[in-house]
């Protein structure tokens, strides 16, 4: 039988996983599930053989994803993570990949193009502008692959708080007394209730 040698990286699946030999060379058509290094070892249950270590690349890519953040908040940073993976779910490094922002007036894209790393993952950071409020998407672009994801930019807090009443001086302002009045003008965004 041909199998994969434990621990090398042994979570894969072969497609090849056992055969006959009638003597001389044997050529064997062979697909593995996992990137990373492995070998096969060949076995008549007496004796083996195992073959040198080969270095099984990713396949092609076959899936494109964003990862946001829960929120998104007017003035602040937060990072946008690509995940290219192939048909097995293998990480693909060193695949260019680029983002874009369908209303530039939500924010920035501080390093919109880049390279996947080792774990197929490309970080990007978005500055959100400190006025802006709405709805955006981001697009992810790698060779014919694209994704998008949707969010909302949150816009600054617009809630008030305003006391009337006499108050109480306290020689460095005025302190609310028992009785005074405390509004807050609570507001918010269109569409967020």
């Amino acid at each position: 039988p041909i199998r994969v040698v434990d621990g090398l990286p042994g979570a894969g699946v072969l497609q090849v996983t056992n055969g006959s030999m009638a003597g001389g060379p044997v050529t064997l058509q062979q697909a593995y599930t996992e990137a990373g290094l492995f070998r096969f070892r060949i076995d008549d249950g007496t004796r083996f053989s195992d073959s040198p270590i080969i270095n099984m690349k990713p396949g092609s890519l076959a899936s494109l994803s964003l990862a946001l953040p829960a929120s998104l908040e007017a003035g602040t940073t937060a990072q946008i993570q690509v995940t290219l993976l192939d048909g097995f779910s293998n990480p693909i490094p060193n695949l260019p990949t680029i983002l874009s922002l369908d209303n530039s007036a939500l924010g920035t894209l501080l390093n919109p193009s880049g390279l996947s790393n080792a774990f197929g993952l490309l970080n990007v950071d978005f500055q959100a502008s400190a006025g802006g409020s709405g709805p955006g998407t981001f697009i992810a672009r790698s060779g014919s692959f694209s994704a998008s994801q949707g969010f909302r930019l949150l816009g600054p807090p617009v809630t008030s708080l305003s006391f009337s009443g006499y108050g109480q001086s306290t020689g460095k302002g005025s302190a609310l007394k028992t009785g005074d009045l405390v509004t807050i003008n609570a507001a918010y965004e269109a569409g967020m209730a």
